[in-house]
């Protein structure tokens, strides 16, 4: 009865954090508060073989293309090039042509009034850049601009690439232990309840025995289910990591939408 009521407490605890994540999930989402949000459509069970290990070349490749950081930051330096060209082109004289008709039979002046044909006028006027040290200035301002986003970038990189190599390392890490507790802990754990079940019933091991045999096997189990959804979370910090994104839980959102 004692172990019942913990288990009891445990699934009480549990059914209530999960309205506490839904309302967090629906403020993440912009979804109206009440809204219900389906349960996660994942088999655990097969976990494992669906999930294959990506090389990690092929993440930092995904990475430097499709992740939003990067992309905006490339984005600024893109600008910043072009702020510098602009800048350069101020050593050049700027050329402006001109060009204005006059029609005689609508003149102000009366005196020019059906007087011929209207006037034409071609004007062409240079201006010359004689403030070279301010356009100096100007050109060193958009070089620094450019290179603090050039900085900027490689550092972002650096930074983005550690984080996938942990995650990872982190979602190898979760799989291993998934399956060392799919194939290798819970049938032990299994064969020992069983064990222990058929000696109690003969009389040879007092009940505690049974029981501690029964919690390890749960606790084997509980810690195999935590261990998927650690799989499952490595797998979704990554494809956010590296811009993409699941189609099926991209799908399941816009349902709920």
């Amino acid at each position: 009865q004692v172990e019942l009521g913990k288990l009891e407490n445990d699934l009480y605890s549990l059914e209530d954090r999960r309205s506490a994540l839904m309302a967090r999930l629906n403020a993440l989402l912009n979804l109206p508060e009440n809204t219900v949000l389906p349960w996660p459509k994942v088999n655990f069970e097969s976990i494992q073989s669906k999930e294959e290990t990506q090389k990690i070349e092929t993440l930092v490749e995904a990475l430097k293309k499709n992740n939003f950081q990067l992309l905006s930051i490339d984005n600024k330096v893109e600008r910043n090039q072009a702020n510098v060209q602009l800048a350069k082109r101020a050593y050049f004289p700027d050329l402006t042509v001109g060009f204005t008709q006059i029609n005689t039979g609508e003149a102000l002046d009366s005196s020019l009034t059906d007087s011929g044909k209207d006037a034409q006028m071609l004007m062409f006027s240079v201006n010359v850049p004689l403030w070279f040290n301010r356009i100096h200035a100007e050109i060193q301002e958009a070089q620094a601009s450019l290179k603090a986003a050039q900085n900027q970038r490689i550092n972002k990189e650096n930074e983005l690439l550690s984080q996938v190599v942990f995650l990872q390392y982190k979602y190898e890490d979760a799989l291993r232990q998934l399956n060392l507790y799919k194939n290798g802990l819970i049938p032990k754990a299994v064969q020992t309840l069983n064990a222990t079940k058929t000696g109690y019933e003969a009389g040879k091991v007092d009940f505690l025995s049974l029981i501690d045999a029964q919690r390890m096997l749960l606790n084997f189990q509980l810690t195999y289910y935590r261990q998927a959804v650690n799989v499952q979370q490595r797998v979704a910090q990554i494809h956010t990591l590296i811009g993409l994104m699941d189609q099926t839980i991209e799908g399941e959102i816009k349902n709920v939408k």
